[in-house]
């Protein structure tokens, strides 16, 4: 996946719900990353996985997290 799409969940987080949060979708993910770079390439995995983990920690549908 691209780092662009990566980043934009991680701004859309800090600046919505705040860096603990954040730091809690990293922790949850376990992915090994916590912070994206727009310009580099990373697993598809690693992008469901934060999707997933943003899931649980804002208590929020996939879906709705996708359209916000």
């Amino acid at each position: 996946m691209h780092g662009l799409v990566n980043r934009a969940l991680q701004r859309f987080v800090c600046d919505t719900y705040g860096g603990d949060a954040w730091s809690q979708v990293a922790d949850l993910a376990a992915v090994g990353v916590q912070s994206f770079e727009a310009m580099l390439s990373y697993d598809d995995a690693v992008t469901d996985a934060m999707l997933s983990a943003s899931v649980t920690v804002l208590d929020k549908p996939r879906e709705a997290l996708l359209e916000d």
